[in-house]
């Protein structure tokens, strides 16, 4: 799968009061997908985000590749995947 790492910056998401901060957004064609991290618990998810909400990823193999191309682009993964 061909990803496309469109930002590595670091900010709160909107609505959380800080405590979930941005840590990339990537694209797959035409979808989107979030890699952030819980400021109290320190966990990382991936999401993917559909109609600006986020919602977890089912399919392991697209989550997995996910986590690989965050890894190659030099990002912390210690990513905790729900379910």
């Amino acid at each position: 799968m061909r990803f496309k790492i469109l930002n590595k910056n670091r900010y709160p998401l909107p609505g959380t009061k800080g405590r979930y901060v941005h840590l990339a957004s990537i694209q797959h064609s035409l979808r989107e997908f979030i890699y952030f991290v819980d400021q109290c618990t320190h966990k990382t998810y991936i999401e993917e985000i559909t109609g600006g909400r986020m919602e977890a990823i089912d399919d392991d193999n697209l989550w997995n590749d996910l986590a690989m191309t965050l890894k190659e682009a030099g990002l912390d993964i210690m990513v905790h995947k729900d379910g």
